[in-house]
């Protein structure tokens, strides 16, 4: 605990220092983290010599372009032990991880002991810096609730009481009743159900809304400020990155951690693109896991560099990441955007709707599928179907009204889901 304070203590700090002095900083721990994994890791020792490249070629940032990208599939195709420090042969010395396989490809990695408290703190600050306090209580809704009440909690610091986003929702918001909390987490889709029950008798208002894990859809960010009273605050993480992105009190554009990570935007033929040069896959280096190193990794999400810094003073760059996964964009011929435009017209919708997921089902084919709410009527689908139309004349869509939305390994759904094959890494 101790160890994890200090970290957060530095990582807090980091966001007012100045951005030259956290990016040379980066760099040196690319450096050495480039020459450990060529030393010490088989699978990109063996990938670097095949592309002819080693560290010592790697003078400045933008050297970095290249070294190849790699994603979740090819890591898995290749082995997780690969990809691990092969001095290190006990693996009971490491803290184990697994991703819930929402999208699809559940995966296992690994990291040391020391780096698990660096991690503990980088989940936290994008919390603290936005307004959390030491003695706020928190409820969160999560996959894997956990009943455990670590030593800190029991003094009365980072109270926190965990529901599960599966549990009914007159469960969850007699617990917020209960617990009346200065502080709410959860998925946006955990959170829009509560939302629309309680708009009739407003829960309690939390002077906090933290939304992460998914993307959060326009219609979905309105509602829960209007029901809750506070307009959410977005964090931006993976299990194998933890949070590297996050608004600020100003509810923006997302501050991205260049202390713990190397974020980079890829156009389609793997450029590197700078600010206002358009959308592209988000590929991250993480700089501290050197037990299994993740490399110019493909998290398959989509972002875009926003030009302008942040009137809040830090100091960290901002990214624009609500354009959705890269595997889950709308196709329209051989054009490929972000479904947010269509997903924004649902809050016109309001109390009509419970639920709702667009499907596309084959190049030219929507499936809207609607958990009707109190005011749903069946006259409202040729709205539906307009919006569509609005996209492009050629799409089609039908409106099919269902009795939930089915949620992934873990307890989350996403707005819009492509079912068509997945573009190539």
């Amino acid at each position: 605990m101790i160890r994890r304070s200090a970290f957060l203590v530095e990582l807090l700090r980091n966001e007012r220092r100045p951005r030259e002095r956290l990016l040379t900083a980066q760099f040196a721990r690319l450096q050495a983290l480039l020459e450990h994994a060529w030393r010490h890791v088989p699978a990109y020792r063996d990938q670097w010599r095949e592309h002819g490249i080693e560290p010592a070629q790697l003078r400045e940032p933008a050297d970095l372009r290249r070294w190849p990208v790699i994603d979740k599939l090819a890591m898995r195709r290749r082995g997780s032990e690969a990809f691990i420090d092969e001095r290190i042969t006990d693996r009971s010395e490491l803290v184990r991880c697994q991703t819930s396989g929402s999208s699809g490809t559940p995966f296992e990695f690994f990291f040391a002991r020391a780096h698990d408290q660096w991690r503990k703190a980088q989940y936290l600050r994008p919390y603290l810096s936005t307004g959390r306090r030491l003695g706020d209580q928190l409820l969160r809704l999560t996959a894997n609730p956990s009943t455990r009440r670590p030593a800190f909690q029991r003094l009365g610091l980072l109270r926190e009481t965990q529901l599960d986003v599966g549990a009914p929702t007159s469960e969850i918001e007699a617990a917020w009743r209960r617990l009346r909390p200065d502080v709410v987490q959860g998925y946006g889709s955990s959170l829009r159900p509560l939302a629309l029950r309680t708009q009739a008798h407003a829960l309690p208002a939390p002077r906090l809304l933290y939304t992460d894990s998914e993307l959060l859809a326009p219609d979905c960010r309105k509602l829960l400020h209007d029901s809750f009273g506070t307009e959410p605050i977005d964090v931006f993480g993976s299990f194998e990155t933890d949070n590297i992105a996050w608004q600020c009190e100003r509810r923006g554009g997302y501050h991205v951690a260049i202390d713990c990570a190397v974020v980079e935007v890829l156009a389609a033929d793997g450029r590197p693109l700078g600010p206002g040069e358009g959308t592209g896959d988000l590929v991250v280096t993480v700089l501290g896991n050197f037990a299994m190193p993740f490399i110019r990794y493909n998290l398959r999400d989509r972002a875009a560099w926003l030009a302008s810094d942040c009137s809040c003073g830090r100091s960290l760059p901002l990214l624009d990441v609500t354009a959705g996964r890269a595997d889950d964009l709308l196709t329209i011929g051989s054009e490929r955007r972000s479904p947010m435009r269509l997903l924004g017209r649902f809050d016109r919708l309001g109390t009509a709707v419970s639920e709702y997921r667009v499907l596309q089902l084959t190049a030219d084919e929507l499936l809207i599928e609607v958990v009707p709410g109190p005011d749903w009527q069946a006259s409202l689908e040729p709205a539906l179907l307009d919006w569509v139309a609005r996209e492009d004349g050629a799409l089609r869509a039908r409106v099919a009204t269902v009795a939930s939305i089915p949620r992934g390994p873990s307890g989350k759904y996403k707005a819009f889901e492509s079912r068509l094959e997945p573009p190539a890494p």
